[in-house]
């Protein structure tokens, strides 16, 4: 959760707009947009070669572990990398699971709610970093979401396997390259062991709540309309929920609409072609790439990246127009931001009491 900004209250609703577009410090970006560069790239590279692009998704949502203990020492990371990993991993089967079995929208929206519900309180207690539960229900509604592929849920299975596997070795081999460059005499960044910051268990449970009534409302309404991806308006719903003031969660609801808007316009000039194989690879490992370079330092220019990312994910499967993907995102996006933010204003006195 992010800390609020100096010389505001914790327990203000109004925002400066100017947080809009103020930069985070750079924090040795460029090591995490590595370590994320070569544990995504080399998995496509792989079911490119092999003539199965279209398994790739499996594998790229695993291999989000690698985003997770970013500013923390090399067995630190491994360790959350790992734990983060597992439920990913088993996330993934179970979606893979449900897309094979033809299970009623209904019941995805209800199940992927619970995720998000149960997966803020197990992140936030853990002290995990991206905070919440957002990769978790991303994963599960991605998973979900896919044709039902022919080999079954265990190719699934070994596929996000795999990927968490080659993401921890990636991870183990940095951490080798500099404990040798330190060894070497030359100057390299320290990290302070990982703590779990203490506990407010009535904070978690009320974020908990938040995201699993915000996900199932986001989730029910493109469901009723018949959208596509009732998930991406779940996603966007639990997004802003991770700030630790209201005030921080509407500049992150803000940065969710803006940046998914703009992103929109770069996902038309990248993929209006559709472009396949080699090429669809490329594009999206640097946007992957590209969201971690810049996603501690301002969410909305991240998003600039992400939101390509996911349109260009949908062509994985094969050449598909990709305008209707792009507004079926904008307007999802609008969707489960809305029904967060009338949830974050609704519970800001539960959240932020105000003191006599």
């Amino acid at each position: 959760m992010t800390e609020p900004k100096p010389g505001r209250a914790p327990s203000s609703i109004l925002f400066d707009p100017r947080e809009l577009l103020q930069w985070g410090p750079h924090l040795g970006a460029h090591r995490v947009t590595i370590r994320v560069f070569f544990s995504v790239l080399i998995p496509l590279l792989v079911l490119f070669a092999t003539d199965r692009l279209d398994l790739s998704a499996y594998a790229l949502l695993a291999a989000l572990a690698s985003v997770y203990g970013r500013n923390s020492a090399t067995r630190d990371r491994l360790i959350v990398q790992a734990g983060f990993g597992v439920v990913q991993v088993v996330l993934i089967i179970a979606g893979a699971a449900m897309a094979a079995s033809d299970a009623p929208g209904w019941l995805f929206v209800a199940i992927t709610a619970v995720i998000a519900g149960l997966g803020t309180v197990l992140a936030d207690a853990r002290g995990w970093r991206p905070a919440g539960s957002v990769f978790f229900v991303f994963g599960f509604g991605v998973s979900a979401s896919l044709p039902a592929i022919g080999a079954g849920v265990g190719l699934a299975a070994l596929l996000a396997v795999s990927s968490l596997i080659f993401t921890l070795l990636v991870t183990l081999t940095s951490g080798m390259i500099k404990n040798a460059q330190r060894r070497a005499g030359k100057d390299v960044a320290e990290y302070p062991p990982r703590t779990i910051p203490q506990r407010n268990w009535k904070i978690i449970g009320t974020h908990a709540a938040m995201c699993l009534l915000g996900a199932g409302i986001a989730g029910g309404i493109p469901l009723s309309f018949g959208w596509p991806h009732p998930y991406w308006a779940m996603v966007s719903a639990v997004v802003p929920v991770v700030g630790a003031t209201t005030a921080g969660q509407l500049v992150r609801a803000s940065h969710r609409v803006s940046g998914t808007l703009l992103g929109l316009v770069v996902a038309l000039l990248l993929f209006g072609y559709a472009p396949q194989g080699l090429l669809l690879v490329i594009l999206l490992v640097v946007l992957q790439a590209g969201t971690e370079l810049v996603v501690a330092r301002n969410y909305s220019a991240a998003l600039l990246f992400l939101t390509p990312l996911t349109i260009g994910m949908g062509l994985l499967n094969g050449p598909v127009p990709v305008l209707p993907l792009v507004l079926d995102r904008g307007l999802e996006t609008v969707v489960g931001v809305a029904v967060a933010v009338v949830l974050i204003l609704a519970t800001h006195g539960v959240r932020h009491p105000r003191v006599r």
